[in-house]
C-alpha cells in the first residue's frame, strides 16, 4: 500500500455535491369562490371592520354558491342561511346604484370579483363597498338577471348583522333604474 493516499469521506477536496431535493409542487388553496381577476390590484386591499368581514364573507358565499351550482350543473341554493327581503322601501338604493357604477369602472383592490361556469362564462359578479356588496347573476336560458344586495346598518331596524334585500323586477321609476345599473355593471366587469 505505498504510494496510496486514503482520503475521508469528511474531506472536502473529495466530497461530492449534494443532490437537491426534488421539490414538493406546492398546493395552492381556492379562495372564497372561483374567480376572475378582472383588474390587477396595484396596491394593497384597505382593512375592514367586524360587520364589513362578516357582510362580504355572506356575499361571498352567495357568489360562491352561484358559481358552484353553475359549475356542477345544478340549480343554486340561494338564500338558505339567511333571510332574503323584497318589498320594502331601502333609503340606500339611489346610493348604491351611483356608486356601483363608479365602483365597477374603476374598481378598488378586491371590490370587483367575477365567477365564472365551466365555459368562462360569468355567472357571478360581486362588488364590494364599504357599507354594502352587490352579487348579480346575469340571466341566461330564458331568465332574467338577479341581484343580492348584503346591507350594513340595519341592525335597529330589523336586528339583523346585515340586511340581504333583492330589489329585482321592481317596475318603479328607481326599479328601472336598479335594472341599468345591472347592465352596466355586468357589461364593465365581463
Amino acid at each position: 500500500m505505498t504510494g496510496d493516499t486514503h482520503r475521508a469521506p469528511t474531506d472536502p477536496a473529495v466530497q461530492r455535491p449534494a443532490r437537491p431535493q426534488p421539490r414538493r409542487p406546492r398546493r395552492r388553496r381556492p379562495g372564497p369562490f372561483p374567480v376572475t381577476i378582472v383588474r390587477a390590484a396595484a396596491t394593497a386591499a384597505s382593512a375592514v371592520t367586524a360587520e364589513q368581514h362578516a357582510r362580504r364573507s355572506t356575499a361571498n358565499q352567495t357568489a360562491d354558491e352561484l358559481t358552484s351550482a353553475a359549475r356542477q350543473g345544478r340549480a343554486p341554493r340561494v338564500g338558505a342561511t339567511y333571510d332574503v327581503m323584497t318589498g320594502i322601501g331601502i333609503r340606500e338604493v339611489p346610493d348604491i346604484i351611483a356608486d356601483a357604477l363608479r365602483l365597477a369602472a374603476d374598481p378598488t383592490p378586491g371590490a370587483l370579483l367575477t365567477g365564472r361556469d365551466l365555459r368562462g362564462r360569468p355567472v357571478a359578479v360581486l362588488l364590494h363597498a364599504d357599507t354594502w356588496s352587490l352579487v348579480i347573476a346575469p340571466g341566461r336560458d330564458g331568465r332574467a338577471t338577479s341581484s343580492f344586495v348584503f346591507l350594513d346598518g340595519h341592525r335597529t331596524e330589523y336586528e339583523l348583522d346585515h340586511l340581504v334585500w333583492s330589489f329585482d323586477h321592481d317596475t318603479s321609476i328607481q326599479g328601472v333604474e336598479w335594472t341599468d345599473m345591472l347592465a352596466a355593471v355586468l357589461a364593465a366587469a365581463t
